[in-house]
């Protein structure tokens, strides 16, 4: 018999719209928007809302998809899809930090954001030079270091802001 508690979609009907939503945002925006200071934030602020209001077991299924719908449109380079599964995991450690701290969500955002631009530069570093081409990997270290620190924490207090808003509403 399956576990239903084991199973990371949502539960109730506004955590499966919330959930949803996200999902269809993440997706879209490094679709449409080619930009990093702006998909950055978004997709970040989306993971950390995922995180606070439905759950870490939700989010980290988004996790996967922004870099692969980046890929998939071509609006991320073939040759970058190495930096897929780190970005992923990138992703992944911010939505543990916030997981972590649920209470205290500004200093999940902070551990959050930290430890996965730690994650980022060491890999982009360290892991991703026997992948990409040497043209190519100064620009890679680069976007995967401290830009990462700061669109994970204006996109974390960004979702903070929301929550806040939507819970005065409720």
């Amino acid at each position: 018999m399956i576990n239903t508690q084991e199973i990371a979609l949502p539960s109730s009907r506004n955590q499966i719209y919330e959930w949803a939503l996200s999902a269809i945002l993440i997706g879209f925006a490094p679709l449409l928007l080619h930009q990093q200071w702006i998909t950055g934030p978004i997709v970040n602020a989306l993971l950390v809302a995922t995180t606070l209001r439905i759950g870490a077991k939700q989010a980290l299924l988004l996790a996967i998809i922004p870099s692969a719908a980046a890929l998939a449109a071509g609006t991320l380079p073939l040759v970058l899809a190495p930096t897929i599964p780190v970005i992923i995991v990138g992703n992944m450690l911010l939505i543990s930090g916030v997981q972590i701290f649920k209470t205290n969500p500004i200093l999940g955002i902070l551990t959050g954001a930290i430890v996965k631009f730690i994650w980022l530069t060491i890999a982009s570093q360290w892991i991703l030079q026997f992948f990409l081409p040497e043209a190519v990997l100064g620009k890679v270290v680069t976007m995967l270091s401290w830009p990462q620190l700061a669109t994970a924490l204006i996109g974390g207090l960004f979702a903070i802001g929301v929550i806040h808003i939507l819970k005065r509403k409720e």
